[in-house]
């Protein structure tokens, strides 16, 4: 055989075991982007309950999501679906759940597979769901579109495991709005629930869906929740927060309590000659959860008042905030 055939011939195996060899092997799990599965030979269990937001119908009076849920085996093993959720626009509850897809896997002890973001179902839907649902998600806000932040605080039920109960605060460059708290749908151990990640698609500048993930592990194993919310500007209740800063701040001071607010605009700041050692935090009652989040963010006690509801929220600071 000549050094030309020769050479000819290696490369023709280099490309027959790359393109047929990792066809016949799985692939590593580093290998399999970024999501972090435990070590090989471990524990491998597993739960996740994903979600995405994939558009809203011709009147906006409903929204449709793709949704999964999955469990790992202590050995590897993927037991699950792939569904669609159909949620009515003012309503956290979903009207249909039609399955989709069913997810198998066998066990791979030595050499474990993440479980998938349910982005990469979106195949699943096929062609024609889709055009049910027409008015496709916007990834990146509109110009002149509200900002979208969720705010939450773990609720403890009778049995001591807790709830989330989540709401938003909605901005634009004129105007700051609060999307009251609901409860989810989910008991899980308070210690262990926490916000992992949240992203928002818009509809249009005043409707947007955000899809927002608890974990509630006490472990390196997973376990979360993403739960698909309308947020609705029209549905939100517009807020004034003042500021009334102690005697001894200075403008300065206003960046910390902006950042200890984050996701909070518009907040106007006053100095008052007055002086507290302890944070008080006055509010309307239809705004008790938020003033409490706020408490909590600023070591404040909330302070319930029948001041008119345009008033909404006043934070008389005390000087251990800057201590």
């Amino acid at each position: 055989m000549s050094r030309y055939t020769s050479g000819k011939f290696q490369k023709l195996r280099f490309i027959l075991l790359t393109f047929c060899g990792l066809s016949a092997f799985p692939l590593a799990a580093q290998g399999q982007g970024s999501i972090i599965v435990p070590r090989a030979g471990a524990d491998l269990s597993a739960h996740r309950i994903d979600s995405d937001i994939f558009g809203w119908n011709e009147d906006y009076s409903e929204m449709a999501a793709i949704g999964l849920d999955i469990k790992r085996g202590p050995k590897g093993k993927h037991r699950g679906e792939v569904f669609m959720l159909i949620f009515p626009i003012d309503s956290i509850v979903p009207t249909q759940n039609v399955k989709l897809h069913h997810v198998t896997q066998a066990d791979m002890p030595h050499n474990p597979l993440p479980i998938l973001d349910v982005r990469k179902y979106m195949w699943t839907l096929g062609y024609g769901l889709p055009k049910m649902w027409p008015k496709h998600v916007k990834k990146s806000k509109p110009r002149g579109g509200m900002d979208v932040t969720p705010m939450w605080l773990p609720e403890q039920q009778s049995n001591g495991q807790c709830r989330p109960n989540l709401g938003f605060i909605l901005s634009t460059a004129k105007e700051v709005r609060y999307l009251p708290h609901q409860r989810l749908n989910i008991e899980v151990a308070c210690k262990h629930l926490r916000l992992s990640d949240y992203r928002t698609y818009y509809a249009h500048k005043y409707l947007a869906g955000s899809m927002v993930r608890f974990d509630y592990s006490g472990t390196d194993n997973e376990a979360s929740v993403r739960f698909p919310i309308n947020v609705e500007w029209k549905k939100a209740k517009s807020i004034n927060i003042e500021v009334e800063m102690p005697s001894t701040a200075s403008k300065k001071n206003e960046a910390l309590i902006r950042k200890k607010l984050k996701g909070i605009k518009h907040i106007k700041f006053r100095y008052p000659k007055t002086q507290q050692t302890h944070t008080q935090i006055i509010y309307n009652p239809h705004f008790t959860t938020l003033a409490t989040q706020i408490a909590l963010k600023l070591d404040g006690q909330p302070t319930p008042s029948n001041r008119p509801a345009a008033s909404s929220i006043t934070i008389r600071l005390g000087q251990k905030v800057f201590e």
